[in-house]
Protein backbone atom coordinates (compact mmCIF):
# COMPACT_ATOMS: atom_id res chain seq x y z
CA UNK A 1 0.00 0.00 0.00
CA UNK A 2 2.81 2.33 0.82
CA UNK A 3 4.53 1.50 -2.45
CA UNK A 4 1.43 2.52 -4.37
CA UNK A 5 1.33 5.91 -2.68
CA UNK A 6 4.97 6.65 -3.38
CA UNK A 7 4.62 5.78 -7.07
CA UNK A 8 1.49 8.04 -7.69
CA UNK A 9 1.95 11.03 -10.01
CA UNK A 10 -0.86 13.59 -10.75
CA UNK A 11 0.30 13.95 -14.35
CA UNK A 12 -0.84 10.39 -14.84
CA UNK A 13 -4.43 11.66 -14.88
CA UNK A 14 -3.78 13.52 -18.18
CA UNK A 15 -4.67 11.43 -21.20
CA UNK A 16 -1.64 12.71 -23.18
CA UNK A 17 0.64 11.76 -20.34
CA UNK A 18 -0.74 8.25 -20.30
CA UNK A 19 -0.92 7.59 -24.04
CA UNK A 20 2.12 9.53 -25.30
CA UNK A 21 5.78 9.12 -24.93
CA UNK A 22 8.22 11.62 -23.50
CA UNK A 23 8.99 13.02 -26.96
CA UNK A 24 5.32 13.43 -27.74
CA UNK A 25 4.76 15.25 -24.47
CA UNK A 26 7.51 17.78 -25.37
CA UNK A 27 5.87 18.46 -28.71
CA UNK A 28 2.52 18.90 -26.95
CA UNK A 29 3.98 21.59 -24.59
CA UNK A 30 5.40 23.48 -27.58
CA UNK A 31 1.98 23.55 -29.21
CA UNK A 32 0.54 25.08 -25.98
CA UNK A 33 3.12 27.88 -26.11
CA UNK A 34 2.30 28.60 -29.74
CA UNK A 35 -1.40 28.75 -28.94
CA UNK A 36 -0.79 31.30 -26.16
CA UNK A 37 1.21 33.54 -28.48
CA UNK A 38 -1.57 33.41 -31.04
CA UNK A 39 -4.06 34.52 -28.40
CA UNK A 40 -1.85 37.45 -27.42
CA UNK A 41 -1.50 38.49 -31.05
CA UNK A 42 -5.27 38.30 -31.48
CA UNK A 43 -5.83 40.51 -28.44
CA UNK A 44 -3.30 43.03 -29.74
CA UNK A 45 -4.99 43.15 -33.14
CA UNK A 46 -8.35 43.68 -31.43
CA UNK A 47 -7.01 46.61 -29.41
CA UNK A 48 -5.49 48.22 -32.51
CA UNK A 49 -8.80 47.82 -34.35
CA UNK A 50 -10.76 49.45 -31.51
CA UNK A 51 -8.32 52.36 -31.39
CA UNK A 52 -8.53 52.91 -35.13
CA UNK A 53 -12.32 52.79 -35.05
CA UNK A 54 -12.40 55.25 -32.13
CA UNK A 55 -10.04 57.69 -33.87
CA UNK A 56 -12.10 57.47 -37.03
CA UNK A 57 -15.30 58.12 -35.05
CA UNK A 58 -13.77 61.06 -33.22
CA UNK A 59 -12.60 62.58 -36.48
CA UNK A 60 -16.12 62.26 -37.83
CA UNK A 61 -17.55 64.23 -34.82
CA UNK A 62 -18.35 67.94 -35.13
CA UNK A 63 -16.15 70.35 -33.22
CA UNK A 64 -17.99 73.03 -31.24
CA UNK A 65 -16.38 76.08 -29.60
CA UNK A 66 -18.16 78.06 -26.91
CA UNK A 67 -16.96 81.61 -26.23
CA UNK A 68 -18.38 83.56 -23.33
CA UNK A 69 -17.52 86.35 -20.94
CA UNK A 70 -14.20 85.39 -19.27
CA UNK A 71 -14.26 81.77 -20.46
CA UNK A 72 -13.79 79.60 -23.53
CA UNK A 73 -14.65 75.92 -23.96
CA UNK A 74 -14.48 73.35 -26.74
CA UNK A 75 -15.82 69.87 -27.40
CA UNK A 76 -16.56 67.34 -30.13
CA UNK A 77 -20.17 66.25 -30.40
CA UNK A 78 -22.32 64.26 -32.78
CA UNK A 79 -25.98 64.86 -33.58
CA UNK A 80 -26.65 67.11 -30.58
CA UNK A 81 -28.64 70.29 -30.21
CA UNK A 82 -27.21 73.54 -28.88
CA UNK A 83 -29.02 73.37 -25.55
CA UNK A 84 -27.83 69.79 -25.01
CA UNK A 85 -24.22 70.86 -25.54
CA UNK A 86 -24.62 73.74 -23.09
CA UNK A 87 -26.20 71.44 -20.54
CA UNK A 88 -23.40 68.87 -20.90
CA UNK A 89 -20.75 71.55 -20.41
CA UNK A 90 -22.49 72.85 -17.26
CA UNK A 91 -23.53 76.21 -18.71
CA UNK A 92 -27.13 75.81 -17.53
CA UNK A 93 -26.02 74.87 -14.04
CA UNK A 94 -23.70 77.89 -13.88
CA UNK A 95 -26.43 80.21 -15.14
CA UNK A 96 -29.02 78.96 -12.65
CA UNK A 97 -26.55 79.35 -9.80
CA UNK A 98 -25.78 82.95 -10.81
CA UNK A 99 -29.43 83.85 -11.42
CA UNK A 100 -29.14 84.20 -15.20
CA UNK A 101 -31.80 83.24 -17.70
CA UNK A 102 -30.46 81.37 -20.74
CA UNK A 103 -32.31 82.58 -23.82
CA UNK A 104 -31.98 82.93 -27.57
CA UNK A 105 -34.87 85.42 -27.92
CA UNK A 106 -33.90 89.08 -28.26
CA UNK A 107 -37.43 90.13 -27.35
CA UNK A 108 -36.75 88.90 -23.81
CA UNK A 109 -33.99 91.51 -23.47
CA UNK A 110 -36.61 94.27 -23.23
CA UNK A 111 -37.55 93.32 -19.68
CA UNK A 112 -35.45 93.92 -16.56
CA UNK A 113 -33.38 90.94 -15.52
CA UNK A 114 -30.09 89.08 -15.97
CA UNK A 115 -29.73 87.08 -19.16
CA UNK A 116 -27.21 84.75 -20.80
CA UNK A 117 -27.94 85.29 -24.47
CA UNK A 118 -27.06 82.57 -26.99
CA UNK A 119 -26.46 83.84 -30.53
CA UNK A 120 -28.02 80.75 -32.14
CA UNK A 121 -31.26 78.85 -31.66
CA UNK A 122 -31.17 76.51 -28.70
CA UNK A 123 -33.11 73.86 -30.67
CA UNK A 124 -30.73 73.98 -33.64
CA UNK A 125 -28.34 71.10 -34.26
CA UNK A 126 -24.58 71.47 -34.17
CA UNK A 127 -22.98 71.68 -37.58
CA UNK A 128 -19.37 71.25 -38.56
CA UNK A 129 -17.02 73.57 -36.61
CA UNK A 130 -19.84 75.41 -34.87
CA UNK A 131 -19.09 78.49 -32.77
CA UNK A 132 -21.48 79.49 -29.98
CA UNK A 133 -21.19 82.99 -28.52
CA UNK A 134 -22.61 83.63 -25.05
CA UNK A 135 -23.29 87.26 -24.11
CA UNK A 136 -24.16 88.37 -20.58
CA UNK A 137 -26.85 91.10 -20.36
CA UNK A 138 -28.01 92.97 -17.29
CA UNK A 139 -31.12 95.08 -17.86
CA UNK A 140 -32.63 97.46 -15.31
CA UNK A 141 -35.13 100.29 -15.05
CA UNK A 142 -34.02 103.19 -12.85
CA UNK A 143 -35.96 106.12 -11.41
CA UNK A 144 -34.04 109.32 -10.74
CA UNK A 145 -35.41 112.24 -8.72
CA UNK A 146 -34.74 115.66 -10.21
CA UNK A 147 -35.25 118.81 -8.14
CA UNK A 148 -37.24 121.52 -9.91
CA UNK A 149 -36.29 125.01 -8.66
CA UNK A 150 -39.14 127.39 -7.94
CA UNK A 151 -39.50 130.81 -9.54
CA UNK A 152 -39.54 134.06 -7.59
CA UNK A 153 -42.15 136.66 -8.48
CA UNK A 154 -41.45 140.18 -7.25
CA UNK A 155 -44.45 142.48 -7.02
CA UNK A 156 -43.95 146.18 -6.65
CA UNK A 157 -46.10 147.77 -3.99
CA UNK A 158 -46.46 151.28 -2.57
CA UNK A 159 -47.19 149.84 0.86
CA UNK A 160 -43.50 149.29 1.57
CA UNK A 161 -40.49 151.56 1.63
CA UNK A 162 -38.35 151.61 -1.51
CA UNK A 163 -36.12 148.50 -1.49
CA UNK A 164 -37.99 146.93 1.43
CA UNK A 165 -39.22 143.38 0.78
CA UNK A 166 -41.89 141.19 2.33
CA UNK A 167 -42.47 137.48 1.76
CA UNK A 168 -46.06 136.85 0.73
CA UNK A 169 -45.80 133.18 -0.31
CA UNK A 170 -42.88 130.89 0.38
CA UNK A 171 -41.60 128.94 -2.59
CA UNK A 172 -41.42 125.16 -2.72
CA UNK A 173 -39.00 123.05 -4.74
CA UNK A 174 -40.69 120.57 -7.05
CA UNK A 175 -39.72 116.96 -7.74
CA UNK A 176 -39.64 115.28 -11.14
CA UNK A 177 -39.17 111.53 -11.60
CA UNK A 178 -37.18 110.53 -14.68
CA UNK A 179 -37.26 106.86 -15.70
CA UNK A 180 -34.30 105.29 -17.52
CA UNK A 181 -33.81 101.97 -19.33
CA UNK A 182 -30.23 100.80 -18.74
CA UNK A 183 -28.45 97.90 -20.45
CA UNK A 184 -25.09 96.38 -19.51
CA UNK A 185 -23.40 93.99 -21.97
CA UNK A 186 -20.61 91.86 -20.51
CA UNK A 187 -20.24 94.36 -17.67
CA UNK A 188 -20.11 97.45 -19.91
CA UNK A 189 -22.97 99.97 -20.03
CA UNK A 190 -24.13 100.23 -23.63
CA UNK A 191 -27.49 101.99 -23.24
CA UNK A 192 -28.89 104.61 -20.88
CA UNK A 193 -32.16 105.79 -22.39
CA UNK A 194 -34.74 108.06 -20.80
CA UNK A 195 -38.14 106.45 -21.29
CA UNK A 196 -40.58 108.59 -19.28
CA UNK A 197 -40.85 111.57 -16.97
CA UNK A 198 -43.49 112.71 -14.50
CA UNK A 199 -43.82 115.54 -12.01
CA UNK A 200 -44.33 114.07 -8.55
CA UNK A 201 -44.43 117.41 -6.70
CA UNK A 202 -45.17 120.60 -8.60
CA UNK A 203 -43.00 123.60 -7.70
CA UNK A 204 -44.72 126.48 -5.94
CA UNK A 205 -43.87 130.02 -6.92
CA UNK A 206 -42.43 132.33 -4.32
CA UNK A 207 -44.09 135.75 -4.14
CA UNK A 208 -42.23 138.72 -2.72
CA UNK A 209 -43.52 142.27 -2.36
CA UNK A 210 -41.01 145.05 -2.85
CA UNK A 211 -41.51 148.74 -2.18
CA UNK A 212 -41.62 150.83 -5.32
CA UNK A 213 -39.58 154.02 -5.62
CA UNK A 214 -41.18 157.38 -4.98
CA UNK A 215 -42.33 159.45 -7.92
CA UNK A 216 -39.74 161.86 -9.23
CA UNK A 217 -41.23 164.99 -10.66
CA UNK A 218 -39.73 166.55 -13.78
CA UNK A 219 -37.22 169.31 -13.36
CA UNK A 220 -38.17 172.76 -14.52
CA UNK A 221 -41.82 172.36 -13.45
CA UNK A 222 -42.87 174.60 -10.58
CA UNK A 223 -45.75 173.43 -8.48
CA UNK A 224 -47.73 175.51 -6.04
CA UNK A 225 -46.17 175.37 -2.63
CA UNK A 226 -43.41 173.00 -3.82
CA UNK A 227 -40.72 175.08 -2.16
CA UNK A 228 -42.60 175.44 1.06
CA UNK A 229 -41.41 173.65 4.14
CA UNK A 230 -43.17 170.33 4.73
CA UNK A 231 -44.78 169.82 8.14
CA UNK A 232 -43.29 166.57 9.37
CA UNK A 233 -44.98 164.37 11.89
CA UNK A 234 -48.40 162.74 12.21
CA UNK A 235 -51.36 164.75 10.94
CA UNK A 236 -55.07 163.92 10.97
CA UNK A 237 -56.74 163.92 7.54
CA UNK A 238 -60.14 163.19 6.07
CA UNK A 239 -59.59 160.64 3.32
CA UNK A 240 -61.58 159.56 0.28
CA UNK A 241 -60.62 157.50 -2.78
CA UNK A 242 -60.80 157.83 -6.56
CA UNK A 243 -59.89 155.80 -9.64
CA UNK A 244 -59.06 156.39 -13.30
CA UNK A 245 -60.70 159.42 -14.89
CA UNK A 246 -58.96 159.27 -18.24
CA UNK A 247 -56.75 162.26 -17.46
CA UNK A 248 -53.28 162.70 -16.08
CA UNK A 249 -52.67 164.04 -12.62
CA UNK A 250 -52.02 167.68 -11.84
CA UNK A 251 -48.29 167.00 -11.89
CA UNK A 252 -48.48 165.47 -15.40
CA UNK A 253 -47.95 161.82 -14.51
CA UNK A 254 -50.32 158.92 -15.08
CA UNK A 255 -52.28 157.99 -11.98
CA UNK A 256 -51.18 154.74 -10.28
CA UNK A 257 -51.12 153.09 -6.90
CA UNK A 258 -49.22 155.33 -4.48
CA UNK A 259 -50.48 158.64 -5.91
CA UNK A 260 -52.46 160.84 -3.54
CA UNK A 261 -54.40 164.02 -4.32
CA UNK A 262 -53.84 166.73 -1.70
CA UNK A 263 -54.31 170.45 -1.16
CA UNK A 264 -50.87 171.75 -2.24
CA UNK A 265 -51.28 174.70 0.12
CA UNK A 266 -51.22 172.21 3.02
CA UNK A 267 -49.13 169.37 1.60
CA UNK A 268 -46.72 170.37 -1.21
CA UNK A 269 -46.46 168.17 -4.30
CA UNK A 270 -43.72 165.60 -3.99
CA UNK A 271 -44.26 165.09 -0.27
CA UNK A 272 -43.77 161.47 0.79
CA UNK A 273 -46.10 160.04 3.41
CA UNK A 274 -47.35 156.83 4.96
CA UNK A 275 -51.10 156.20 5.08
CA UNK A 276 -52.36 153.40 7.38
CA UNK A 277 -54.24 150.77 5.39
CA UNK A 278 -52.90 152.12 2.11
CA UNK A 279 -49.14 152.27 2.37
CA UNK A 280 -46.46 154.63 1.25
CA UNK A 281 -47.57 157.37 -1.11
CA UNK A 282 -46.54 160.65 -2.68
CA UNK A 283 -48.54 163.82 -3.14
CA UNK A 284 -48.81 164.20 -6.93
CA UNK A 285 -52.39 165.28 -7.68
CA UNK A 286 -55.10 167.64 -6.53
CA UNK A 287 -58.77 168.30 -7.10
CA UNK A 288 -61.46 170.94 -6.74
CA UNK A 289 -62.96 169.28 -3.67
CA UNK A 290 -59.59 168.71 -1.98
CA UNK A 291 -59.33 171.63 0.42
CA UNK A 292 -57.37 171.82 3.67
CA UNK A 293 -56.65 168.56 5.43
CA UNK A 294 -58.30 166.37 2.89
CA UNK A 295 -56.66 163.83 0.61
CA UNK A 296 -57.80 161.44 -2.08
CA UNK A 297 -55.98 158.08 -2.47
CA UNK A 298 -55.85 156.38 -5.87
CA UNK A 299 -57.04 152.80 -6.60
CA UNK A 300 -56.94 150.87 -9.85
CA UNK A 301 -60.61 149.85 -9.70
CA UNK A 302 -63.84 151.58 -8.75
CA UNK A 303 -64.73 148.72 -6.40
CA UNK A 304 -61.57 149.29 -4.38
CA UNK A 305 -62.28 153.03 -4.23
CA UNK A 306 -65.84 152.42 -2.99
CA UNK A 307 -64.55 149.94 -0.45
CA UNK A 308 -62.18 152.59 0.92
CA UNK A 309 -65.06 155.03 1.29
CA UNK A 310 -64.54 158.03 3.56
CA UNK A 311 -62.50 157.76 6.72
CA UNK A 312 -60.37 159.78 9.11
CA UNK A 313 -56.76 158.66 9.18
CA UNK A 314 -53.53 159.63 10.83
CA UNK A 315 -50.97 160.32 8.10
CA UNK A 316 -47.26 160.19 8.79
CA UNK A 317 -45.48 162.88 6.81
CA UNK A 318 -42.04 161.64 5.76
CA UNK A 319 -40.89 164.77 3.95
Amino acid sequence: MSADVRSFHPEALLPEYITTSKKDRAELGLRHVINRNQVLVAYLLLIITVVLVTVTAVKSLHRVTIIGWHFRAGARVDNMMTKEVLRCLGIYRLANKAGWVVTDDRAALKKPGRYLFVDRKLDSKINKDTRINLVYYKIAEECREIRIPYRVLVKKTPYLLPGQKRLVQKGRTGVRNDYYFIVWQNGKKIQNKKTASEVAVAPRQEIVQEGMPFVRLSRGVTFIGFNRSVPKGILLFSSTAYTHTGFRTATGIKPRIGVVAVDPRVIPFGTKMFIPGYGYAVAADTGGAIKGRKLDVFFETRAEALKWGRRCIKVTILG
